[in-house]
């Protein structure tokens, strides 16, 4: 059978020398006490489970079946030779010889049935079951359904996003397939709302609403054609069929009005509360929106945003073409209608924080302000490189009397010097 070559992130061992007493080379700061009780740092008596204990056992288990840190089984895997040698992934490599790599292998071929043995249910139990759940309806790790999905031989052989790939015979690959195609009812009976249920509501809610995962509203979102085809953030590409794309296009929009019939606010509470939070107070997803700069707002929200510092979300872009200029600006004048701060501290954090960091040390800017006096007033009044946006830890937007007052400067200028 041809075998296809597949990477698994078996995290065999991250834990280096430090942690092995089997390897062979020094240790500088070990206890000499201790180690007169110790036998010699050599391997040549290991056995295959001595080794699997003290390099594997921690990332996978002391039966091999997995544990939080790689929740699938390794029992019967192989070959493990280059994984354990060079690394793989997420996992070091492991700081021991082809000989005990071999004698680990013979190990896990003694646990488990061979893998040559099990049908599609075994083979998926056995490497799929725990990102996917038992009933492949999903779980902690990959939420959405994969009952009836196909086709999974890319995904297997390649791995897609942060799923590592797999080695299997082509034969046990069909196999797996084979088995979930027994499962569920096959996409092409489902409509809009079946679809959207397998393929999306895990993430996104049952009613399009949110989740933990996704908190924002997609309901009647639209487009969503390039997303399901290509991803986006930390959302992976869905192979599916442009027919069953547009039954869930379809049923999205049945949920609720159209963006483009909803005042500011609402664009708001629909596509920005999940990430900013109410009313733009921020979250861990997404910055506080607080302060009055409506260019440089439109800019970023025109145009999206990644790998925003501090933040574990990306922005997706959204043209005019999907809010409309009054419409952001009533967005902007929602989330700008909020009681101006009073303290130091919070006039510091809504018009400074996001840039500067919390405390003042830097944050996406990189540039701590804490005790800062040179030209404190100058700078905030005139801002730092005009309109160039992009130029993320030296842009800084310039704050009129309208917006800060002196008075409002020195109370930030004494909470920043206190730092």
């Amino acid at each position: 059978m041809k075998k296809i070559l597949i990477i698994i992130c078996l995290s065999l061992s991250a834990c280096g020398s430090a942690f092995n007493p089997f390897y062979s080379g020094s240790d500088s700061d070990s206890n000499e006490e201790e180690g007169e009780n110790q036998q010699p740092m050599n391997n040549e008596d290991a056995t295959g489970q001595d080794l699997y204990q003290v390099n594997c056992a921690l990332c996978h288990g002391d039966d091999a079946k997995g544990n939080a840190i790689w929740p699938s089984t390794i029992q019967s895997y192989e070959p493990i030779k280059s994984i354990v040698l060079d690394g793989r992934g997420t996992m070091q490599p492991v700081a021991i010889n082809e000989t005990q790599t071999q004698k680990i292998q013979d190990f896990l071929l003694t646990l488990g049935e061979p893998t040559e043995d099990l049908d599609g249910e075994g083979l998926y139990n056995r490497f799929c079951a725990s990102c996917h759940g038992a009933d492949a309806l999903g779980a902690d790790i990959w939420p959405a359904s994969i009952q009836s999905y196909e086709p999974i031989e890319s995904i297997v052989i390649d791995g897609r996003g942060t799923m590592a790939a797999i080695t299997l015979e082509t034969t046990q690959v069909a196999d797996i397939q084979a088995y979930l195609l027994t499962l569920g009812t096959p996409p092409e009976d489902l409509d809009g709302e079946g679809l959207y249920d397998r393929f999306c509501g895990n993430c996104h809610g049952v009613d399009a609403l949110g989740t933990d995962i996704w908190p924002a509203s997609i309901q009647a979102y639209d487009p969503i054609d390039d997303i399901v085809k290509n991803g986006r953030g930390t959302m992976g590409m869905i192979p599916i069929k442009q027919a069953y794309i547009d039954d869930i296009q379809t049923y999205l929009n049945g949920l609720a009005p159209p963006l483009s019939e909803l005042n500011g606010r609402q664009v708001y509470e629909r596509l920005c509360v999940g990430c900013h939070g109410d009313s733009g107070k921020g979250t861990a997803r997404g910055m506080q929106l607080r302060y009055e700069d409506y260019p440089y707002s439109d800019y970023w929200t025109r145009r999206g945003r990644t790998k925003t510092a501090g933040f574990t979300s990306d922005m997706p872009a959204y043209p005019e073409a999907m809010i409309s200029a009054t419409q952001l600006r009533e967005l902007f004048d929602y989330v700008d209608a909020n009681p101006h701060p009073t303290s130091g501290s919070a006039l510091y954090l809504q018009y400074c924080g996001n840039c500067h960091g919390a405390n003042a040390a830097g944050g996406s800017s990189k540039r701590s302000i804490r005790g800062s006096d040179d030209n404190f007033t100058e700078v905030i009044r005139n801002g730092k490189e005009g309109t160039a946006y992009r130029r993320r830890t030296s842009y800084m937007t310039g704050w009129s009397s309208a917006i800060l007052t002196s008075s409002d400067i020195q109370k930030i200028m004494s909470y920043t010097r206190q730092l």
